[in-house]
């Protein structure tokens, strides 16, 4: 038996270790390196979400996928659930390192004027002992953006103001200050009242920049490639032309919590997330068995895969003894895009976005009795993150569940307990906006537990649901409690989904015993 789980170990551990090595420091090495050659061609976003996030998959098809498909399961589909798991336990780990890289990869420089600061070493983040800026170079941009599907408009002033070079009031041509100023109006107003909400907006907007605090920032961060740099370009390149060239200006930005604060706790969240991944990963490999004739055809480069585009749609697309679950996932997928063609941020949806759309919250669903809203938030999502995290759960609970409850019994439950999960968030939280189809989840999760307690399935098949589901939910209820996620809807959804599932095995257990 000891020989068996050593050859296994020795066939596939390796290749997921080369796929975490290049997956995660890939990306950080050629980040380093370009920011020693001081390019600054890769935008922000791409570093932080979708490098990481889409990386793990061109080394896990190639390496990681024909060792997976040596071990015998008893459903394909649990291998295509395995890689998943890899993906989302390395793509998770590169966002969180990505975004500490940020923040810790650069030191706070000391400057003691501007002048200095064109020679002082290169960095993101800065405190400059003395500056001033021209004030009578100022210059706007304004951006108004469609938000909350056109009924409200997204109002900001990007405001860049030169430092004073400290030779005869001789304002900078390279360095400026931002200001970024924001607010949101009612959209379905007429073009008057429209017109004076902005204008009264930038006045005030105006005044705060005239009159600002500069003792409470504790330093400045130059931005980088950023849509945020981009709109503080379009300011400064009105004021000096269109010819101006922009591509070597410094944007410094305030910021006033301290640099002590800075890295958070980025680097523990995603260590953490690959500890728990790596060993989730290594208890499934002790239980399917290697198939002999498998091992033997990859040794001679033989070994036949499966289209890696059908496998890697497989969870959405609906088969036999699945449709509930791609069903269910696609609503949740259009009703993102809907949103994002809507003019909602795809990263960060603000509060306001999300409730006009049908998020829950005790005052709309309960003081304006709209109880509609305890399913729509159920299919929408506080970004892209939150919406691949419970893809993942949705597309991992319906392998399992659905073939082993039926498709009728399978939406009962899926409604019934994020019903329930959101009535739970509404009850427990007052303020809190909840939006997401964990409540839902959570629900099969626990009808899961319940069904594989009570089936007479093998053991080694039970441990392996077992270590799929239980890291999931032990996470996702731990991430409740540093806040930020509803904790209240999770224990809901879970507890329902068991009760509820107890209900129905047990119905149909008597009704097969009476017939």
């Amino acid at each position: 038996m000891l020989s068996f789980v050593v050859k296994k170990f020795k066939l596939i551990l390796p290749a997921y270790i080369f796929v975490v090595i290049m997956s995660l420091l890939l990306p950080l090495l050629a980040r380093w390196t370009l920011d020693k050659l001081n390019v600054d061609a890769v935008r922000l976003e791409y570093w932080e979400l979708y490098i990481p996030l889409c990386l793990p998959w061109l080394f896990i098809y190639p390496f990681l996928r024909p060792r997976l498909a040596l071990l015998i399961f008893k459903n394909n589909n649990h291998r295509s659930g395995l890689q998943v798991l890899v993906w989302l336990c390395i793509g998770l780990t590169g966002v969180f390192f990505q975004l500490y890289y940020t923040k810790a990869a650069y030191p706070l420089v000391y400057a003691s004027d501007i002048l200095d600061f064109e020679t002082s070493e290169r960095s993101r983040f800065y405190q400059i002992k003395w500056y001033r800026l021209v004030g009578s170079k100022a210059t706007n941009h304004v951006d108004v953006r469609p938000s909350d599907k056109g009924r409200k408009l997204r109002l900001s002033l990007y405001t860049a103001v030169p430092f004073d070079k400290g030779q005869a009031g001789e304002s900078s041509q390279r360095y400026w200050f931002g200001f970024l100023h924001s607010k949101t109006i009612n959209n379905r107003l007429s073009r008057a009242e429209k017109n004076e909400l902005l204008k009264a907006f930038l006045e005030d907007s105006w005044a705060k920049v005239g009159h600002y605090d500069f003792s409470k920032i504790d330093y400045l961060e130059k931005l980088s490639n950023s849509a945020d740099r981009d709109l503080f370009l379009n300011a400064i390149a009105k004021s000096k032309g269109e010819n101006f060239d922009t591509s070597e200006i410094v944007i410094l930005t305030p910021r006033l919590e301290p640099f002590t604060q800075i890295t958070g706790d980025r680097f523990y969240w995603g260590s953490l997330t690959l500890g728990i991944g790596t060993a989730m990963f290594m208890l499934i490999l002790l239980f399917p068995p290697l198939s002999t004739s498998r091992v033997t055809q990859f040794a001679k480069g033989k070994l036949r895969l499966n289209n890696p585009v059908k496998e890697a749609l497989i969870f959405l697309l609906p088969d036999k003894l699945r449709l509930v679950g791609p069903l269910i996932m696609c609503l949740n997928i259009l009703a993102y895009l809907t949103l994002c063609l809507a003019g909602v941020d795809p990263i960060y949806p603000n509060s306001a976005e999300l409730l006009s759309w049908g998020a829950n919250r005790r005052l709309e669903t309960i003081g304006n009795q709209e109880w509609w809203r305890l399913v729509t938030s159920m299919f929408l999502h506080g970004g892209i993150m939150h919406l691949l995290l419970n893809i993942y759960g949705l597309a991992l609970a319906s392998l399992f569940i659905e073939p082993m409850l039926g498709k009728l019994r399978v939406a009962v439950l899926y409604l019934s307990a994020g019903i329930i999960g959101s009535l739970a968030s509404v009850f427990w939280y007052e303020n809190t906006i909840s939006v997401g189809a964990s409540g839902a989840i959570f629900g099969l999760f626990g009808g899961i537990l319940v069904l594989t307690a009570t089936s007479t399935m093998k053991r080694h098949e039970k441990k392996t649901i077992y270590l799929l589901f239980l890291p999931y939910i032990g996470i996702s209820l731990l991430m409740g409690l540093a806040g930020g996620i509803d904790n209240a809807a999770h224990i809901g959804g879970l507890l329902s989904g068991v009760m509820i599932s107890l209900v129905l095995h047990f119905s149909s257990k008597l009704k097969s015993q009476t017939s």
